[in-house]
């Protein structure tokens, strides 16, 4: 929440994400939508895109979940 009162102070977004986290932040862009004007630069590494289907995934549905409600 922190985060989603913080962002209209800033001019663009960037994301990267490792592995799992990779997965979470791209998860994650659909939840932030009004803010894609902002959005600039977005970075994966070792993410397996192919593997996992938007959020089918227990973990990234955890991932997603914790940073809606935190």
């Amino acid at each position: 929440i922190h985060m989603l009162n913080t962002l209209n102070c800033y001019k663009r977004i960037n994301f990267m994400g490792y592995s799992l986290g990779g997965i979470i932040a791209r998860a994650s862009l659909k939840h932030l939508e009004r803010y894609k004007e902002m959005m600039n630069v977005f970075i994966s590494f070792a993410s397996p895109h192919a593997g996992i289907c938007d959020s089918s995934n227990p973990l990234v549905s955890m991932g997603i979940w914790f940073l809606t409600k935190s």
